[in-house]
């Protein structure tokens, strides 16, 4: 694990070309942040606190402040607000806009869609659905990990 200034990348997380990262960011073994230019007119940012957990991708997207992006999920040339949670293995592509506080089930594909604030995506029987949800149930989760993955003594990085 490697600190640079308020910033954690753990042993095999890869930043490409020149994104922009916030304070107080962690990027998991295997996690991958990318600003290769090809997006059109999307340069990389990750905002304060996001969580990238292991073998996520960032690629030319935007993602605001406090977002856990899960195990193996990717955001590709998309914006993603405040406060969200992007499950495992979810994908967020094409120019999709996620308001604050939205939730993405795993597995969940958003291709090109735009989500209002807090609203939960889910996958029941191959199909995605939305529905709102409460913004303080995905702020707690995030606040709670983030903590444990700050604390020294946490094996996160090992």
């Amino acid at each position: 694990m490697e600190a640079y200034g308020h910033v954690i990348v753990c042993s095999g997380a890869l930043i490409e070309g020149s994104p922009t990262v916030g304070n107080e960011c962690i990027l998991q073994p295997l996690s991958k942040v990318v600003d290769d230019g090809e997006g059109e007119g999307e340069a990389t940012v990750l905002c304060d606190a996001v969580i990238l957990e292991d073998k996520s991708v960032v690629r030319n997207s935007t993602i605001g402040a406090r977002v856990l992006v899960g195990v193996g999920a990717v955001v590709d040339s998309s914006r993603v607000g405040d406060g969200c949670q992007i499950a495992a293995k979810a994908r967020v592509l094409n120019k999709s806009c996620l308001g604050v506080g939205c939730i993405v089930g795993p597995l969940v594909v958003l291709d090109g869609v735009t989500l209002g604030d807090n609203m939960s995506v889910v996958l029941i029987d191959g199909e995605w659905q939305a529905w709102p949800c409460d913004p303080a149930f995905s702020q707690k989760g995030t606040q709670a990990l983030h903590a444990v993955l700050r604390d020294p003594s946490s094996q996160a990085c090992k």
